[in-house]
């Protein structure tokens, strides 16, 4: 994965992941990509974009979702039913799960990642670029 940003995600190839291989996925995630307010601030009401990967033996799989900024230091998911992700849950049979239970899957793939510290990293190395 080359320079992903969050937004790329919608494009990739849909990846079959059975339920119960959620916690081997969840192992190899890493934060690829983040968007941050634009003046650099990162102050209550900023938002963003954070973006999460990994390479699976059928492909990319990826997650994507905007974030708010509650307070300096303290981040929200914008909207936890609006993750955009290329992972397609699937049952015992192979089936896909339904929307709805999808989406509560993928939260709790995003409550599962320390995703906070990652954006809070990425957006104190573009303010010292800022500030520069």
């Amino acid at each position: 994965m080359k320079d992903p940003r969050p937004w790329h995600v919608a494009s990739w190839r849909d990846v079959s992941l059975a339920l119960s291989q959620r916690q081997w996925m969840i192992r190899r995630l890493a934060h690829r990509a983040c968007s941050s307010p634009p003046d650099g601030k990162l102050c209550e009401g900023a938002r963003g974009q954070a973006m999460w990967s990994c390479d699976t033996p059928h492909g990319p799989v990826g997650l994507s979702w905007d974030w708010l900024a509650l307070r300096p230091g303290v981040l929200v998911m914008a909207d936890p039913m609006n993750i955009v992700s290329n992972l397609v849950f699937v049952d015992d049979e192979g089936r896909p799960l339904p929307e709805s239970q999808r989406i509560v899957e993928l939260n709790n793939v995003v409550h599962a990642l320390a995703w906070q510290p990652g954006v809070l990293r990425a957006h104190r190395g573009a303010a010292e670029l800022l500030a520069a």
